[in-house]
């Protein structure tokens, strides 16, 4: 998330962060790709412990931060974005953490 808001500066003083090497489009799928990884991990999680799949209704808490890192215009955008990022990892890792402890 931060490399993608610092591409441009990134690119120009050289450094070669993963966004730089992706371009702005792919690093926002990336970013997206990340969570639909977490899904598939609950999902297996949940194969053998049921109750671990409730940290996919957490994956709901991130649906606002994709949207906004896919539609992000500006530097505050993807700004606003870290801000609902922590909040859906906390929202999953509380909620799948919790799956795991009641099983």
């Amino acid at each position: 998330m931060n490399n993608i808001r610092d591409i441009d500066n990134d690119r120009t003083s050289g450094k070669v962060t993963l966004a730089v090497r992706l371009g702005p489009r792919r690093a926002r799928s990336a970013y997206s790709l990340m969570f639909v990884a977490a899904a598939v991990a609950m999902v297996v999680a949940a194969l053998d412990e049921p109750l671990a799949a409730l940290g996919l209704v957490g994956l709901l808490a991130a649906l606002p931060a994709i949207s906004t890192v896919r539609a992000a215009r500006s530097t505050a955008d993807l700004v606003r974005a870290l801000g609902m990022t922590a909040r859906a990892q906390l929202v999953v890792g509380v909620l799948y953490a919790v799956g795991l402890v009641i099983q």
